[in-house]
C-alpha cells in the first residue's frame, strides 16, 4: 500500500529528482526508494519509442517546412482541409510566416466571395432581406451621437475582440494541452453566458466602458468556470486520445462551432431562420483559415490574420472618413 502511495506521488517528479532519492538512500524509506526505482525503470523502458516518435515528428516537420518553400499555400491549405493535423510549422522564418498570413488573408476573401453567393442569389430572388450584425447596429447608432466614436470602434473591434475570439475558440487548437484547453473552454462558457444574460446586468452611462464592462463581466463568468474545470483536471485529460487522434474532427467541430455561435450577433427576422445554415457560411470561411494558421503558425498569427479581417470588414470605411 505504502509503496503505491510513494508510486504514484513520486509520478510528478523528474527523472533528477528521482536519481537524487536513490543517492541520498539515508534520508528516504525503502518504500520511496524502490517507487523511485521502479518509475526510472518504467520510464528509460519508453525512451527508445518516445525518442523514435519525437523523431518521426521532426522528420514530418522539416519535410512539410521544406514543401511549404516550393508549393504554394493554396494546396498546403486544400490538403489541409481535406486531412487536417496539427504540425506547426516553427522552423520558417518570421518573413516567410508574413507571406503566408498575407496569401491566407487573399484566401480567406476569395473563400468570402465563393460562398456569398448563395446569400446573394437568395437576395436576388427576395427570398431573404438584408440582414446584419448586432454589434454594427449598434455602433451605427453610436457614430450618429458621439464625435469620438471612432478610436474607440477602432480600438474594440479591431484589435480585442480578435484577441478574445481566437484565445476562446482556437488556443487549444493543437496538440492537446490541458491548461489551454481549460482557458479557452472558460473563456467560451463566460462568452456565451454573457450573450444571454449580458442585457440584464448594470451598465455604466458611458458608452466608452459598454464593452470594457461587458468584457469585465465575460471574464469574472469565465474565470469562475475555469476554477471549476481546475477541480477536474483528470477528467479532461481522458480527452487527450481522442483529441490528437482525431484533429479532423476537433478542427472541424471548432470551426462549425465558431460559424454557429455568430448566430447571437445576427439580426435576421424569424421567416428567415430556415436559411440560417447559408448566412453564416462567411463566418465558417473565418473558421477554417483562422484555425489553418492557428495550427500551422501559432496563436500570434490567427490572431493577425483576424485583425486584418476586421481591420478591411469594419475599419477601413472609418478610417478614411473625414
Amino acid at each position: 500500500m505504502n509503496q503505491n502511495i510513494f508510486h504514484k506521488k513520486f509520478q510528478e517528479k523528474t527523472d533528477s529528482e528521482l536519481e537524487q532519492i536513490l543517492h541520498d538512500k539515508q534520508k528516504y524509506t525503502e518504500q520511496a526508494i524502490n517507487a523511485s526505482r521502479q518509475i526510472l525503470e518504467e520510464r528509460n523502458g519508453q525512451k527508445a519509442e518516445l525518442e523514435a516518435i519525437q523523431k518521426e515528428v521532426e522528420q514530418t516537420v522539416q519535410k512539410k517546412t521544406f514543401q511549404m518553400k516550393y508549393i504554394s499555400v493554396r494546396e498546403d491549405f486544400l490538403m489541409f482541409l481535406k486531412k487536417p493535423d496539427y504540425l506547426s510549422l516553427n522552423e520558417l522564418t518570421i518573413s516567410e510566416k508574413l507571406i503566408i498570413l498575407f496569401k491566407v488573408f487573399i484566401l480567406t476573401y476569395i473563400g468570402l466571395l465563393i460562398f456569398s453567393i448563395p446569400t446573394e442569389f437568395l437576395k436576388e430572388l427576395g427570398v431573404i432581406d438584408g440582414f446584419d450584425m448586432k454589434t454594427n447596429i449598434t455602433y451605427e447608432s453610436l457614430k450618429l451621437n458621439h464625435s469620438d466614436f471612432k478610436p474607440y470602434f477602432l480600438f474594440m473591434v479591431i484589435l480585442i475582440l480578435p484577441i478574445l475570439e481566437e484565445f476562446s475558440f482556437r488556443l487549444s487548437l493543437m496538440k492537446f494541452q490541458v491548461n489551454f484547453f481549460k482557458i479557452s473552454l472558460s473563456l467560451l462558457s463566460g462568452l456565451i453566458i454573457y450573450s444571454f444574460i449580458g442585457n440584464n446586468l448594470w451598465m455604466p452611462k458611458e458608452y466608452y466602458l459598454w464593452d470594457l464592462t461587458g468584457i469585465f463581466y465575460m471574464l469574472l463568468m469565465s474565470l469562475i468556470v475555469y476554477a471549476l474545470l481546475l477541480l477536474n483536471k483528470n477528467k479532461l485529460l481522458k480527452l487527450e486520445k481522442f483529441w490528437n487522434e482525431k484533429p479532423k474532427i476537433i478542427f472541424y467541430i471548432i470551426a462549425s462551432f465558431f460559424a454557429l455561435l455568430h448566430i447571437l450577433n445576427l439580426n435576421i427576422a424569424s421567416n428567415q431562420l430556415l436559411y440560417l445554415p447559408i448566412l453564416i457560411l462567411p463566418f465558417f470561411v473565418f473558421g477554417l483559415t483562422f484555425g489553418y494558421l492557428r495550427i500551422r503558425l501559432g496563436i500570434l498569427f490567427s490572431i493577425l490574420l483576424h485583425v486584418m479581417v476586421n481591420g478591411l470588414r469594419f475599419g477601413l470605411e472609418e478610417l478614411i472618413k473625414h
